[in-house]
């Protein structure tokens, strides 16, 4: 059995450029800070599931300010726009996915806002919860 595990990724690619080619004269540039913000806050997840299991490492790690930050996301930024944006597959995704039925749009949309929210809205949660626990985060 071949399971296609990269094709999710795709159809939310796919998800976001064509609902951003409606209202934006440069979807793929859209598409690739959406997807870098929402980069943004899975990585800081993972990065504070590290940080309790080695409070070490972690003590270092959660002491942000603003400068790192921006690095932190223009790095990202630069590892999307060579992965994502630098690629020819843009007409491809399209292509492939093109063909949904209204049902399938529905769910599709409910994935992709999931997929973006969920993100946002757990990497908050666990900052509180970092910040909650005496964990220091200082963002200056």
């Amino acid at each position: 059995m071949n399971v296609d595990m990269i094709k999710p990724y795709r159809y939310i690619i796919y998800k976001l450029m064509s609902s951003l080619a409606k209202r934006n004269s440069s979807p793929k540039s859209g598409t690739l800070a959406i997807l870098t913000f929402v980069h943004f806050f899975y990585v800081s997840i993972l990065i504070l599931i590290v940080s309790v299991l080695f409070p070490s490492f972690g003590s270092h790690i959660l002491t942000f300010n603003r400068v790192g930050m921006i690095l932190y996301l223009l790095g990202l930024f630069a590892v999307n726009y060579f992965v994502f944006y630098f690629r020819r597959d843009w007409d491809a995704y399209i292509q492939e996915f093109s063909g949904e039925s209204r049902t399938q749009k529905l769910w599709g949309n409910i994935f992709v806002i999931l997929y973006v929210f969920a993100g946002m809205f757990l990497a908050i949660k666990s900052w509180e919860w970092v910040a909650s626990n005496g964990w220091f985060i200082d963002v200056k």
